[in-house]
């Protein structure tokens, strides 16, 4: 049947964030990581694996001049266990930041859009959309262990920024757990969505965040 899919989304003031994230030596989408990190942790405290952030990259910079209007998002890997809850925020901000250098450096970039492009390349040889379905619903299963993080940075609005409250990107179909973040006009929204009901992770990141002084608003969960 059907798959739901569940929506939390939290908000908190962008300058506010941005601000607590370079004290600590963090980009917003590095605290993020720890914060949500964190916060699933702390609901799961028997787990004997690590938490496994995996942080949406935009790898089109691997192919150098030529554009291409190919999705080529690939992931990057941010561990995230006990080892780092005792380190603290700053720690694990310059881990992050080294973790982040090394999945994106020339050699590691080049070898995950060259895994896309042989996808691409054998999607291009089918003749129909049927056995084109047939080969991607191989992902239609796939489960990333623990959550995805997309962070598209801050929308632009120019003269128009004042008028918009938020904006939210979020899609259908989600599987396991995603943490959508997107900056627009004064505000930063963070969509919570899951494939399954509750909003304990949600409430759980709203604690964190609320824990470093930070105010925000945590809506209700919709299907």
């Amino acid at each position: 049947g059907a798959r739901h899919s569940y929506r939390t989304s939290i908000s908190v003031e962008q300058h506010d964030f941005v601000t607590l994230a370079k004290r600590y030596g963090a980009t917003p989408g590095i605290l993020a990581a720890a914060l949500f990190s964190e916060s699933v942790m702390k609901l799961h405290p028997d787990a004997d694996k690590a938490v496994l952030c995996n942080m949406a990259a935009d790898m089109r910079f691997a192919v150098g001049g030529s554009p291409t209007r190919r999705n080529c998002t690939g992931s990057i890997y941010l561990p995230y266990s006990t080892a780092e809850q005792d380190a603290g925020l700053s720690e694990v901000s310059s881990a992050y930041r080294t973790l982040i250098a090394e999945q994106r450096s020339e050699d590691a970039s080049k070898q995950s859009i060259n895994m896309q492009v042989s996808l691409f390349q054998r999607l291009d040889g089918m003749e129909t959309l049927e056995d084109k379905r047939a080969m991607m619903s191989i992902f239609e299963h796939l489960l990333l262990n623990t959550y995805v993080l997309s962070y598209v940075g801050r929308m632009q609005f120019n003269d128009f920024a004042r008028y918009v409250e938020s904006v939210h990107m979020y899609s259908g179909g989600i599987k396991g757990l995603t943490l959508n973040m997107v900056a627009a006009g004064n505000v930063i929204t963070f969509d919570v969505l899951q494939g399954f009901e509750g909003d304990q992770y949600a409430q759980s990141f709203a604690r964190e965040l609320r824990g470093l002084g930070l105010e925000c608003c945590v809506g209700e969960t919709l299907l």
